[in-house]
């Protein structure tokens, strides 16, 4: 037996053209263009080719210390708590299986070819940023994929792009961007750059401010690891082009549109986060209000939680105000204390394997970036980036990708998730 990177088929790259799809939302525009009435058709044909993919590239091996845990987080708990839910929520079980073979056919796709993964990340971070420019100058081009979705789609002005939620873009946003430093190597100066620029300028469009914050902490922590000289000098040029690119798109405004942008829609959101009484502003007040009251319900069943799908279910029947904006406090209401124990015994065995391979921007700043997201929003395990960026996070690389040889590349190394080929 011996292992190597494969070389890809038609139907390996049939596979990432749809990983593609479902990484910028372009189903939505599939489900428009057939005229369907909900995408949860579309959901259920992404989960079969999912399905197949793994049995057409089925000669794997499964090593139990990769896999797991992983199984146990995205499956096997969230599932086995539907037992003592107080209404069996059959979507949210499927989800959790599409979850799982999300993760399981990218995992097996980036083993393969660990390159394709960081293309993948750069061309749907582009699209993504494209379709959050169109939401904002063309906001009625959304509307039909927001009633097919069952979204709410006014968001003031801000960009919600494919994503029919600026909270919602701006965290995928962040998904694609941790995805793509996953496969760029220190020294590459000039790309980290780029996407840096990139993820700000989006990230302040969307309005999200807790999406702006996980945003900075992600760029500031590649700048310290890329380990360049010229740190404040990179920091400083990212500064003067944020300023020119806002100014730029506010002269671009006026031949696109009557009038120029009203960047006070965004600049206001922003500065909240500068004032000395942010917590009384609107929002994050009734945020902390919610929260509050999750905590209320969370003391109720702490170790086991309350089951899966109970917050949807408690929020339809008024027992809880509002969303936490939270991912640990949805998690621990839902699954207990035994969930969130699971999901940071992953996340340690993430950090470990990321950590112990070399060309990446390191673990650590993955990690911090993710704890921070969750901490601002209450989504991230209902995102499908967050599961392909598990696969990604576990998928062994050879060295920098963008400095690989040919020789380099083709080393024996495809082990992502613990996945391995037989010859």
């Amino acid at each position: 037996m011996s292992m190597q990177v494969s070389k890809l088929t038609f139907f390996d790259k049939a596979f990432a053209v749809m990983l593609v799809v479902v990484m910028t939302q372009l189903y939505r525009v599939i489900g428009l263009v057939l005229g369907m009435a909900s995408i949860a058709i579309l959901t259920g044909i992404i989960t079969a080719l999912c399905a197949c993919y793994l049995v057409v590239k089925g000669k794997v091996l499964y090593k139990p210390i990769h896999h797991y845990g992983l199984l146990v987080f995205a499956t096997i708990w969230p599932v086995a708590t539907s037992v003592y839910a107080d209404v069996f929520d059959y979507r949210a079980v499927l989800m959790q299986f599409h979850y799982l073979l999300l993760i399981l056919s990218a995992g097996v796709l980036f083993s393969r070819a660990p390159l394709v993964a960081h293309k993948l990340a750069i061309a749907s971070l582009g699209i993504s940023v494209l379709a959050m420019v169109v939401s904002v100058r063309w906001p009625a081009a959304f509307a039909s994929m927001a009633a097919i979705a069952s979204a709410r789609f006014d968001y003031l002005g801000r960009g919600s792009g494919l994503f029919l939620q600026p909270n919602l873009l701006a965290y995928n946003l962040v998904l694609l961007t941790l995805l793509c430093g996953r496969f760029t190597g220190k020294q590459e100066i000039e790309k980290i750059f780029a996407v840096s620029l990139i993820l700000i300028a989006a990230l302040f469009f969307t309005g999200s401010r807790g999406g702006l914050i996980a945003g900075l902490v992600l760029v500031l922590s590649w700048v310290t690891l890329s380990r360049q000289m010229y740190n404040r000098r990179f920091i400083l040029l990212l500064v003067v082009c944020m300023v020119l690119l806002l100014i730029s798109l506010g002269y671009i405004g006026m031949f696109l549109a009557e009038g120029t942008l009203d960047f006070s829609v965004y600049i206001n959101r922003v500065m909240t986060l500068l004032t000395s009484d942010v917590v009384y502003e609107g929002s994050v007040q009734y945020r902390l209000a919610f929260q509050m009251r999750f905590l209320e319900v969370i003391g109720q069943n702490p170790v086991f939680g309350q089951g899966i799908g109970s917050v949807e279910y408690m929020l339809q029947s008024g027992e809880l105000y509002g969303a936490a904006h939270n991912q640990i406090l949805d998690l621990l209401l839902q699954y207990g204390v035994v969930g969130l124990v699971i999901a940071l015994a992953c996340g340690a065995r993430i950090a470990q394997t990321v950590n112990t391979q070399p060309g990446s921007l390191r673990g650590i700043a993955i990690l911090a970036t993710l704890l921070l997201a969750m901490l601002g929003t209450n989504m991230l395990f209902d995102m499908q980036n967050f599961y392909i960026l598990l696969a990604g996070l576990l998928a062994r690389v050879p060295s920098p990708i963008g400095l690989a040889s040919p020789h380099t590349a083709a080393m024996p190394r495809a082990m992502g998730l613990g996945i391995m080929e037989h010859r």
